[in-house]
């Protein structure tokens, strides 16, 4: 994917998936796959949503967890916290609000949904032990925004002993430079950066095994 020469050792390696995977889904919901508020609806953006949508399919079908999660915030949950300082028009995304519903394309039912106030989805939430619970040893993950709640969350799940996959056009950014960038860096160090193409063919095959 990358030349990685300036590197060193960098980058040299693969991440093989495992046996057990699940899908991670991080905010695509309205207030950033839309324009609404002006956080969101990037052409990225908008390519990740349908390629991810494709790739949920897949992983319905075939039995794999999807985790999806909703940034969602209000005075009765605590207030912003220090985003107040950086990004305070995540205060209009609150419960009962149009912005916090994840966008139809890649919502299903039998998903399990839960809300977070932070970058990562393992920050304030149940995942890790959901994870462990069920005995996953990899995960794929999807969403927006590349440069920030997913970069978080890809160095989470590493950091919790999660292999991980980054479906290159199953993420979105608002620009190109910082998804490009954060994707170099992840696959440097972090994860294998692949396409939903590769992570499907993955989900089908282990399904016939």
């Amino acid at each position: 994917m990358t030349d990685d020469s300036a590197y060193g050792v960098y980058g040299r390696g693969t991440v093989e998936p495992g046996d057990r995977p699940a899908v991670l889904v991080v905010d695509y919901q309205k207030a950033f796959t839309t324009d609404g508020l002006g956080m969101g609806g990037s052409a990225l953006i908008e390519r990740g949503v349908v390629n991810a949508a494709r790739l949920l399919r897949v992983a319905r079908e075939t039995g794999v967890p999807v985790f999806q999660f909703h940034v969602s915030f209000g005075e009765a949950q605590g207030g912003l916290g220090l985003w107040r300082h950086k990004v305070p028009k995540l205060g209009e995304i609150v419960a009962g609000s149009p912005w916090v519903e994840i966008d139809e394309r890649v919502w299903d039912p039998s998903d399990s949904l839960h809300a977070k106030k932070w970058p990562s989805v393992f920050a304030g939430t149940p995942l890790t032990a959901l994870l462990n619970a069920a005995r996953i040893d990899t995960v794929i993950v999807t969403g927006c925004t590349t440069s920030g709640c997913v970069r978080a969350t890809v160095v989470d799940a590493f950091s919790n002993g999660f292999l991980t996959l980054i479906p290159e056009d199953a993420v979105g950014d608002q620009a190109q430079g910082p998804h490009d960038a954060n994707l170099l860096d992840c696959q440097r160090r972090y994860a294998e950066v692949t396409t939903a193409d590769a992570c499907i063919e993955y989900l089908r095959r282990r399904a016939a095994a």
